[in-house]
């Protein structure tokens, strides 16, 4: 095999790496928000790059993990947006450490679909790091998880370093490359 054979191969496995779709739900990276927790009740606002999360409801679970249900749980206005479509009708999970947060949320057009777990509009599965704040107001514990937004690079920056990794390998190449006579 040539060494530009080799050069070919190795630029299309970086591009698939590179692009390769996620498989089932879209992943985002929380900039901003916070979770609070005060007996059994969550209060949720997180947001992210075409994401916002807004729950209010009771919590099965710990302080720190829990599900979300915007039909059986929640206590007054809850909204999910992805991408510009917002739904009042959907389920989760959430959980959370000194640290960091994930979780995940499936958004549905009805209340029927959700009950039946049919036709999701979208699923996100979201993280971020951030910061735990234990107090107690009133002599109930109030656990409170705040996002710190994480510096993301941008597809720009990504491109340029592939694009400068890219060319100091065919220079290396061309430097070791036998000469022909």
């Amino acid at each position: 095999m040539t060494i530009r054979t080799k050069l070919v191969m190795l630029v299309c496995l970086m591009f698939l790496g590179l692009y390769a779709p996620s498989a089932y739900a879209d992943s985002v990276i929380l900039t901003g928000g916070s979770v609070t927790t005060l007996s059994n009740v969550a209060t949720v606002n997180l947001t992210g790059p075409n994401f916002s999360l807004n729950y209010t409801g009771e919590i099965s679970g710990g302080s720190s993990s829990f599900g979300i249900n915007s039909v059986t749980l929640s206590i007054g206005s809850t909204s999910v947006t992805f991408n510009g479509v917002t739904s009042t009708f959907f389920a989760g999970s959430l959980s959370f450490t000194n640290s960091s947060i994930s979780g995940t949320v499936t958004a549905y057009n009805s209340m029927d679909d959700q009950f039946f777990h049919i036709n999701p509009i979208f699923t996100v599965t979201f993280s971020g790091g951030g910061f735990i704040t234990i107090t107690s107001p009133g002599g109930l514990t109030q656990t409170q998880f705040t996002v710190a937004a994480a510096s993301v690079p941008e597809p720009t920056t990504l491109l340029q370093l592939f694009a400068g990794l890219t060319s100091g390998g065919a220079i290396v190449l061309r430097r070791y490359r036998p000469k022909r006579n």
